[in-house]
C-alpha cells in the first residue's frame, strides 16, 4: 500500500464513539433513522431491509462490523445511503459530522490492525479517523448471503 497522502472528500461520522469516515462519492444521502423489518439469513451484519422510495435497500450495522455491542436503532440516528456498483444499502450512525476534505493516509498503524473494510486513516489534531471502504464492508460470503436473502426478502411488505 502507497505510503503518500492524498486529498480526499469523505462525509464524516460516528458510531459510539468511534470516529469514521465514508467516501462522498459513494454517498447519496441522510435519512433520519427507521427500524428496518428483519431479512432473514442476511448475515450478522445485516440489520435488515427498508423500502425507500419503492427500492429496497439493505441496512448494514457498522458498530457491528467494528465488533461494537448491539444496541437498537435510536431516533437520534441516521442512516446514511449508499450507491454502490452492485448494491444500494445504508448505513446506521450515531451522529454525521459533516463533509470534509482530508489528506487521507493510506498507511494503517498495525496496531489498529488491517481490517479489509478500512481504505485509509486520516490523521486528526486529536487522534484518527477510519476511512471505511463501502466496497469491501461486507465479505464476498456476506455479499452472497445478503444477495440470496433480499432476492427471497424483495417482495415482502415492507
Amino acid at each position: 500500500m502507497s505510503t503518500e497522502s492524498r486529498a480526499i472528500q469523505l462525509v464524516e461520522f460516528e458510531c459510539k464513539g468511534q470516529r469514521l469516515a465514508l467516501p462522498l462519492e459513494c454517498v447519496q444521502r441522510a435519512i433520519p433513522s427507521a427500524e428496518p423489518l428483519p431479512l432473514p439469513g442476511a448475515g450478522a451484519v445485516v440489520l435488515g431491509m427498508l423500502n425507500l422510495g419503492g427500492s429496497v435497500i439493505a441496512v448494514l450495522d457498522v458498530c457491528r462490523r467494528l465488533g461494537l455491542p448491539d444496541t437498537p436503532i435510536s431516533p437520534a440516528q441516521q442512516i446514511l445511503v449508499l450507491d454502490l456498483p452492485d448494491l444500494r444499502c445504508g448505513v446506521v450512525v450515531d451522529r454525521i459530522g459533516g463533509v470534509s476534505e482530508r489528506l487521507l493516509d493510506g498507511a494503517v498503524p498495525e496496531h489498529l490492525g488491517a481490517a479489509p473494510f478500512v481504505m485509509g486513516m486520516v490523521r486528526l489534531e486529536d487522534g484518527l479517523r477510519l476511512i471505511v471502504d463501502p466496497a469491501r464492508f461486507l465479505f464476498p460470503v456476506e455479499r452472497g448471503a445478503l444477495a440470496r436473502a433480499l432476492a427471497g426478502g424483495a417482495d415482502a411488505d415492507c
